[in-house]
């Protein structure tokens, strides 16, 4: 390690390359220190996402006219813009931490996965030996020259999975009563309609009861999630029968009919005509148009 003015350090530089920068996230710095017993950092603010994990001893966070206590095992974010100090907490000695600067359109949504917020930057860490593992080996990468791109998100990924499991337990806690989870069912629905799913499961995934779950998703939707997911399919079809040159049996395969038949009867109940006739009638003023 090198030594500096409040501790000694290991840094590593990425610059991203290309295909990181078009990707959610990128990594700038990684590094190691041992804190020296003067070891303070600030008053400052940064341009990008500084994750700091402590590995032995404890820190003081400030920021904001506010104060977080930290010690093994915890970890906080700075966030872009707001100023913080930082500095052993008073009676704490041998600090050592892992750092981590990074930058990318997926960091916000990273963070608040798992709990982190500009308010409040700091977190639990929700499955510690994974952390710590995806932390020890993307230090070993750096350190061996050995940073490929890949392997690097893949440990990124992996970090942000260990950090998470407490903050999606935090949000799935207070789904029902916020109703965030109906936001998260419509997303679902929306991009599995021509799947087989089933209401138990996108109640599971939701994290509320599946009675809830449907008699809520009814009072807000006017409709069953069943029957939701049925118009789905039908405004699909009327969509593709309109505008495509697919044939009757490709439409149905691709809305995720088991056949033809099973289509065509479910569209004449809810259009009122065959696929045929729909096609045909919507068609006709574009052809007296064009004639």
């Amino acid at each position: 390690m090198k030594e500096y003015a409040y501790e000694f350090a290991d840094l590593w530089y990425s610059v991203p390359t290309p295909l990181e920068k078009d990707g959610g996230m990128r990594l700038l710095r990684i590094g190691r220190n041992v804190a020296k017993p003067n070891y303070a950092v600030g008053p400052k603010e940064i341009g990008w996402y500084g994750l700091h994990f402590i590995e032995e001893g404890g820190v003081l966070l400030e920021s904001g006219g506010r104060e977080w206590e930290l010690r093994k095992d915890d970890w906080f974010c700075l966030f872009p813009g707001p100023v913080y100090t930082y500095r052993l907490l008073p009676g704490e000695t041998g600090l050592r931490m892992v750092w981590l600067s990074m930058d990318g359109p997926q960091m916000p949504a990273l963070l608040d996965m798992c709990g982190m917020r500009e308010q409040r930057p700091t977190a639990a860490i929700a499955d510690m030996p994974a952390c710590w593992r995806c932390l020890d080996q993307l230090v070993r990468l750096y350190a061996g020259g050995n940073d490929s791109f890949l392997r690097v998100q893949q440990l990124l990924y992996g970090l942000f999975e260990a950090l998470s499991a407490a903050g999606d337990e935090a949000e799935h806690s207070g789904s029902e009563a916020d109703g965030g989870w109906f936001a998260q069912a419509l997303d679902y629905f929306q991009l599995h309609f021509t799947e087989p799913l089933r209401i138990e499961e996108a109640a599971r995934r939701a994290g509320v009861h599946r009675s809830y779950f449907s008699s809520e998703f009814s009072r807000r939707m006017g409709v069953s999630p069943q029957q939701y997911m049925h118009r789905l399919r039908m405004e699909k079809g009327k969509q593709l029968l309109a505008q495509s040159e697919r044939s009757m049996t490709e439409i149905a395969y691709s809305l995720g009919f088991a056949d033809l038949y099973a289509f065509s009867r479910a569209f004449k109940r809810h259009a009122g005509c065959s696929p045929l006739q729909f096609r045909r009638r919507v068609r006709e003023p574009v052809q007296e148009a064009e004639a």
